[in-house]
């Protein structure tokens, strides 16, 4: 058999090892590559999961933030057409002042003269020192408001509640003013013996009335309103404030 040659065989051998490490190499560049693609996938996978959730939470935000912003609408739509306090106190005290009436209490009282005298009479020792006094002298009577009060209707035909101290003397005569300015002569038809209440009737029908309510039904806080003469002098005024 023939043998190579020495340098042909340390080609050879060169040539094998030099392949053997090149393919090493190339196996170790595909495994490399591999592992890398590997990871790749693995980070578009999570990056993937992430972006699912951020646009999950997104459009949660969106839902909620369209939800707030419709509340806020409904909210900004209720206020806008729920009457202020100032405007249902109007409605209100429009809606009584027509059945609100003012009560003139009115009397004969002693018309007077007043005259000047000497306080000493026809005492000789006084004259002539230009001494007088006022003396007063009944020449009659006359008839003159002494008070005034406020009622208010409660049936159409002419029932008027008010204050027993409004209307207290049997023997006086009392005015009824009504709202429109037209004047009733009124009668005192019943007062309470232990409360200060009072009913007076006027003639005629069609008044506007005021219904009673259920003071049981007050609660402490609660803003009221008065209607009425005050000092028998401001027909009408309306006085604000609160159950205490």
């Amino acid at each position: 058999m023939k043998r190579l040659p020495e340098p042909a065989v340390a080609a050879t051998f060169l040539a094998i090892v030099i392949l053997a490490g090149a393919l090493a190499w190339q196996a170790d560049k595909t495994s490399r590559l591999a592992q890398g693609l590997a990871s790749l996938r693995s980070s578009l996978t999570e990056t993937n999961a992430a972006l699912a959730e951020i646009a999950n939470a997104a459009s949660s935000t969106a839902a909620s933030t369209q939800a707030t912003i419709s509340e806020l609408s409904r909210r900004e739509t209720q206020l806008s057409s729920t009457p202020s306090s100032s405007d249902v106190l109007q409605h209100a005290v429009a809606a009584v002042t027509p059945a609100v009436v003012s009560i003139v209490e009115s009397k004969e009282v002693p018309k007077l003269q007043v005259t000047y005298e000497n306080p000493f009479g026809n005492d000789p020792n006084f004259q002539g020192f230009g001494i007088r006094v006022p003396v007063y002298q009944q020449v009659g009577t006359t008839t003159q408001q002494v008070s005034a009060g406020t009622g208010f209707f409660v049936t159409s035909n002419g029932y008027i509640v008010t204050n027993k101290h409004v209307v207290p003397d049997a023997n006086a005569t009392y005015t009824v003013l009504l709202a429109d300015g037209v004047q009733k002569s009124g009668t005192v038809v019943w007062r309470s013996p232990n409360e200060d209440l009072a009913i007076v009737k006027i003639a005629g029908t069609g008044y506007a009335t005021v219904p009673l309510g259920d003071s049981s039904t007050l609660k402490l806080g609660e803003s009221v309103f008065a209607v009425g003469n005050a000092l028998g002098q401001y027909n009408n005024s309306v006085s604000v404030g609160v159950v205490s």
